[in-house]
């Protein structure tokens, strides 16, 4: 049996994106995981908790749909955990942070 897939992208949000701190100040980063082989599902972990400014976020699987999205505003705080059928192929992550201070982690984990 293979070991599981894990990919773990943890971000520190205050302020570690450039001019974070400045008015105004919007910024954005795209990961991505590559679902191939004999992956049987995959599981999806944020925890995302901010003092001020808004998270926007969206999963993409390989075919271009929205499989998660939503927005985090200030002083709010999400934890939450899904499951999606494998699509072979690049998913991607992507979040933009706007005048963001906190912190966020996100999970991706593909099982064979």
């Amino acid at each position: 049996m293979r070991k599981p897939i894990i990919i773990v992208i943890s971000v520190i949000l205050i302020c570690l994106l450039s001019g974070c701190s400045s008015s105004g100040s919007t910024s954005s980063t795209h990961s991505k995981i590559d679902c191939k082989g004999s992956i049987q599902q995959i599981k999806a972990k944020m925890d995302i908790k901010i003092n001020d400014g808004v998270i926007m976020y969206e999963l993409l699987n390989p075919t271009g749909a929205v499989r998660w999205e939503g927005e985090v505003n200030n002083k709010k705080r999400l934890s939450e955990e899904r499951n999606f059928s494998p699509v072979s192929g690049t998913w991607y992550f992507n979040v933009a942070a706007h005048n963001v201070t906190g912190e966020f982690e996100i999970i991706l984990q593909g099982t064979d």
